[in-house]
């Protein structure tokens, strides 16, 4: 969707797990991104390091949602935040 300078967008990370084991000591990690500003929440380290999850286990068959939010300052390089 398009954000225009200024506006909040929330960044959406679906991890599935499709095998029949679990995953164990599962990390995800979401560097901050270019021409944005965090908006602190769960997951939310620095600005440096951006957001990291530690879901410790994800079962086989399961999937987990997790979000952050970013207000854009400035256009991104190629006019895309991705």
């Amino acid at each position: 969707y398009i954000v225009a300078l200024g506006e909040i967008a929330t960044i959406t990370i679906t991890v599935s797990n499709q095998a029949v084991d679990s995953a164990q000591t599962l990390r995800i990690a979401l560097p901050m991104p270019d021409g944005a500003a965090p908006v602190p929440g769960d997951g939310f380290v620095s600005v440096a390091k951006g957001w990291e999850w530690s879901l410790g286990r994800l079962d086989g068959g399961q999937s987990t949602t997790l979000t952050a939010q970013v207000k854009l300052t400035k256009a991104p390089v190629g006019g895309a935040l991705l």
